[in-house]
């Protein structure tokens, strides 16, 4: 399942978590199941964890992910990023949305403890919150 997220209301914040290798495809996938979820709000805090992914992104695909986010230019964002290449990835999704949204609230992590302090979210809420939640097998299976 490459991804799963979690929408904690409560708590402001949108989890995502990414696994296997992910393409430009599998993001906007998520983008889309997130966005049509009844509790997203374009306000909430999102963390990204993509600790145990491999993204094949281009640049461009960065860039064009960055520029065309849903979220309110003001929310905060963290990505989690362990290996050198996914961290500098998530560190251009931050130059590009800072540039794009004229912010900075895009911080790359390398884990996600890092990234659950810097939003002041507990990660075992976190990993509950994708329990039952819906994810690219679900979206797959509804095809």
């Amino acid at each position: 399942m490459p991804w799963a997220y979690g929408i904690l209301p409560a708590r402001r914040i949108v989890y995502s978590r990414m696994t296997g290798t992910v393409t430009m495809n599998d993001f906007l996938e998520l983008r889309r199941a997130v966005e049509a979820d009844a509790r997203f709000d374009r306000t909430f805090s999102q963390l990204v964890d993509l600790s145990g992914s491999h993204p094949a992104l281009s640049a461009d695909e960065v860039q064009a992910l960055a520029t065309s986010s849903v979220a309110a230019p003001h929310c905060l964002r963290a990505i989690v990023g362990t290996d050198v290449r996914t961290h500098r990835l998530a560190r251009s999704y931050g130059e590009f949305r800072e540039s794009a949204a004229s912010s900075d609230t895009t911080r790359a992590f390398r884990s996600l403890k890092e990234a659950c302090a810097w939003l002041y979210v507990d990660e075992a809420e976190l990993q509950q919150s994708l329990a039952g939640s819906p994810s690219s097998a679900d979206n797959r299976a509804s095809s």
